[in-house]
């Protein structure tokens, strides 16, 4: 072959090299997404959470800082109310409390509750799902301190999405209903804590125009919990 032929051979085999490359990396682009596009992965708030230290993580034998106060919160104004049970003119009104996804609870009392605490975390994606380094905490207890009937955390991916118990001139007893996120008529009870009086009610967030998730209560307490009323976090 001419020496000037096997030149533009040379030639045409490269820049048809160069057109290659091009297209592979734009079909490469398109095909994986930028990894800063993606959300990072979800994760369990229960694991390694310690309701009685605020935003901490114990891991091994050292407490590790891994969230901080959360600059949005969802605000009281955009909530649903559940029905409230029991003495609704008992006790001090603890007013609307507010908080973000429940995910736990912990309650107090024996025969009648006395005291509620509700762990909640507040979720940097609009999916609702909790990933590492959001804000965890816990509510504090409403009412006051009473034998400890244990804590209890939703299974990993779900959510509160209800309250549960029985009531009369007081809440006799009291437990989470929990919701898997996304699909909340796929749900669990938690253990229904207290005594055995009053009467049983059940109230999911679902059951209203919200969007499903349990997000606070409202209090009147005084020597037990007289009443109690949960709130559903509205649309929009």
């Amino acid at each position: 072959m001419p020496l000037h032929s096997l030149s533009r051979l040379r030639r045409a085999s490269a820049n048809q090299l160069g057109v290659g490359v091009v297209l592979g990396t734009i079909v490469s682009a398109l095909v994986a997404p930028s990894r800063a596009q993606q959300p990072r992965p979800t994760a369990d708030p229960a694991k390694g959470f310690d309701p009685t230290r605020l935003g901490v993580v114990i891991k091994g034998s050292q407490a590790t800082v891994v969230s901080v106060a959360p600059t949005t919160v969802i605000e009281a104004k955009n909530v649903i109310p559940l029905p409230q049970h029991g003495n609704a003119n008992g006790g001090t009104d603890q007013g609307l409390n507010n908080l973000g996804i429940i995910f736990g609870a912990r309650v107090y009392g024996k025969s009648l509750v006395t005291g509620l605490d509700l762990f909640y975390y507040v979720p940097s994606s609009r999916d609702n799902y909790y990933r590492e380094g959001d804000y965890r905490g816990t509510s504090g207890p409403y009412g006051r301190d009473g034998e400890d009937l244990g804590g209890y955390f939703c299974p990993a991916g779900y959510a509160a999405v209800g309250l549960q118990g029985a009531a009369g001139l007081g809440i006799d007893r009291l437990g989470l209903i929990c919701g898997k996120i996304g699909n909340s008529s796929q749900g669990t009870d938690l253990p229904v804590l207290g005594g055995r009086g009053g009467n049983p009610f059940k109230d999911t967030c679902d059951r209203t125009s919200s969007t499903g998730y349990l997000t606070g209560v409202r209090v009147r307490s005084g020597l037990w919990i007289d009443s109690i009323q949960g709130f559903c976090q509205a649309k929009g």
